[in-house]
Formats: C-alpha cells, sequence, structure tokens
C-alpha cells in the first residue's frame, strides 16, 4: 500500500531538531549582541581619548602660534607641541599655560577649541621636585569613561610630565 500525502516519523523529529538548534542559536545571539553594543561604545572612548591626546601632544595648533593670540576667536585649533622644534612629544610651556588659562575661563571653549562632544578631563601633572597636578575638566556626571596617559617633555624643564586625556559620553 502506498503512503500518498503521510509524513513519516523521522520527518517530526528532524523538524524538531531544527527548530530546537535554531532556537538556541536565536537565544546565544541575542546574549551576544547587547556585549558587543558596550564593547563597541568602550572601544569608541578609547580611541577618542587617544585622538585627543595625540592632537594634545603632537600637534602645535592653528595659527601655530595661537598662544600669543589675544582674542580666543581667533584661535582655530589647540595644539601644545613646540612646532620650532619639530619634536614628538616635547610642549611648549606658553601653550600649556594659556591652555590652562582658558580651561579655567570657560571649560566648553576647550571643547569647541579640541571640536568634540563628549565629555573630557585632560591632566597635566608635571613631575620634579614640586609635582604640579592641573586639572581641565567637565562637571558632567561620568558613565562609561576611558583615559590615556601619555609622558612628555616641556620646554625649560628636564622632568617628565604626565598627559592624562579621559573622555566619557554624558
Amino acid at each position: 500500500m502506498a503512503r500518498k500525502a503521510q509524513l513519516a516519523f523521522d520527518f517530526y523529529v528532524s523538524l524538531l531538531v531544527f527548530i530546537g538548534i535554531l532556537g538556541y542559536l536565536t537565544f546565544q545571539l541575542f546574549q551576544i549582541i547587547p556585549a558587543s553594543s558596550g564593547n563597541l561604545k568602550e572601544e569608541s572612548l578609547r580611541i577618542e581619548a587617544y585622538q585627543i591626546s595625540e592632537l594634545l601632544i603632537n600637534d602645535g595648533g592653528h595659527p601655530i602660534d595661537w598662544h600669543t593670540v589675544g582674542d580666543i576667536s581667533n584661535i582655530k585649533r589647540i595644539g601644545l607641541s613646540d612646532s620650532n622644534k619639530n619634536i614628538t612629544n616635547f610642549l611648549l610651556r606658553g601653550k600649556i599655560d594659556r591652555f590652562k588659562t582658558i580651561c579655567n575661563n570657560n571649560f566648553n571653549n576647550i571643547k569647541n577649541l579640541l571640536d568634540i562632544k563628549d565629555e573630557i578631563n585632560v591632566t597635566i601633572i608635571e613631575h620634579g621636585p614640586n609635582v604640579d597636578v592641573s586639572s581641565c575638566a567637565s562637571n558632567q556626571a561620568k558613565k562609561v569613561s576611558f583615559s590615556v596617559s601619555r609622558t612628555v617633555l616641556i620646554s625649560g624643564t628636564s622632568y617628565p610630565t604626565e598627559i592624562i586625556v579621559e573622555v566619557w559620553k554624558k
């Protein structure tokens, strides 16, 4: 007798196994996506912190003598590098002092001159006989943050200086 339009028992078992595997894979996928999303946000903060530190440390800014310009509206970008020496990680004392002054007057000017949207904290620790620590920071609450620490030299000193750039989202 011919079995037309009837399904065998092994078909039902195969279908059940297939649905089980598909359900398991879907469940695993929904477990992985949130973790990957969090890692992506952290990695973007890490990249931004490094880029800001690189801009501050190895760029002279625009104009190159921005630290002597009287009106802040004439400054296009800030950078702390001594452009005359053209040495990596060698900063000009006058640019650091002007950076601190701008930060103390209005922190938002620093964000505008660095062209960043996220919140930052720039800490400058000058090592030597008298350790000098200065910080230029946003007052917004931190959720997830990442920081990059860089060692530099400042003109007129022989002691290393540490610059820490921390970035976080509002």
